[in-house]
């Protein structure tokens, strides 16, 4: 069936085609509301949820689109569940304001790089003042998080006092330094019962210090 394009889908199809190479998201954002009129842009009718998601994900969330017309695939592809029996979160006493709280968890959820998660770190101490413990934990996963997904591990997951880190054969670990670390590290061992989960028993360490070495086993599988 041949049924001729509006001349305002010939011109999306346009800048989809020039706007094409890794980044031009935001350009393809701004041609967009160029064709459509600004409008509401922030408002449900044109834009959905833009402000609920946040202008960089919803950027990064068209940005995805585009390549997903393209046969290509997101950039970001792979995010590692992570479960750990700890509080998280950032309370009012540090930031009361509810909007500026919803941006920072969205933004360190968007973080692709520990180097992102650490200069984000560095900004919220900066703006608000040192961080309390529960503000430290977030970070900290975050930081797991990210590194996780790097390597594309499957999934983190603390059941009682053990953490169990499943790791298919698509992840990319080293898995020869795994005898090594089994070897060298009395904590850590292959479940018996699934050969793709490695169980870390960290011990009553508190908080803080079992994430810290959740990351430093993390960073040994790299």
């Amino acid at each position: 069936m041949n049924i001729p394009l509006s001349e305002t889908a010939q011109k999306r199809l346009q800048v989809i085609s020039e706007y094409s190479e890794l980044g031009s998201g935001f350009k393809v954002a701004m041609k967009d509301l160029e064709i459509r009129g600004s409008g509401n842009i922030l408002g449900r009718e044109q834009s959905g949820d833009i402000m609920d998601v946040g202008f960089d994900l919803y950027v990064q969330m068209l940005e995805d689109a585009v390549r997903a017309l393209k046969g290509e695939k997101p950039l970001r592809a792979f995010r590692t569940p992570v479960f750990v029996k700890t509080d998280f979160y950032i309370p009012e006493s540090y930031i009361a304001d509810g909007r500026q709280k919803m941006e920072l968890y969205k933004r360190f959820e968007s973080c692709d790089s520990l180097a992102e998660v650490e200069a984000l770190e560095a900004e919220v101490a900066d703006r608000f003042g040192a961080m309390p413990r529960e503000v430290r934990v977030l970070v900290e996963i975050e930081k797991i998080r990210t590194m996780a997904s790097n390597l594309e591990i499957d999934e983190i997951i603390e059941d009682r006092k053990a953490v169990k880190i499943r790791i298919s054969s698509n992840a990319r670990v080293d898995r020869s330094r795994i005898p090594q670390l089994l070897k060298k590290d009395r904590r850590l061992l292959i479940d018996r019962g699934d050969r793709e989960v490695l169980v870390f028993t960290p011990g009553d360490t508190g908080d803080e210090k079992k994430l810290v070495e959740l990351k430093k086993l993390l960073q040994q599988l790299t």
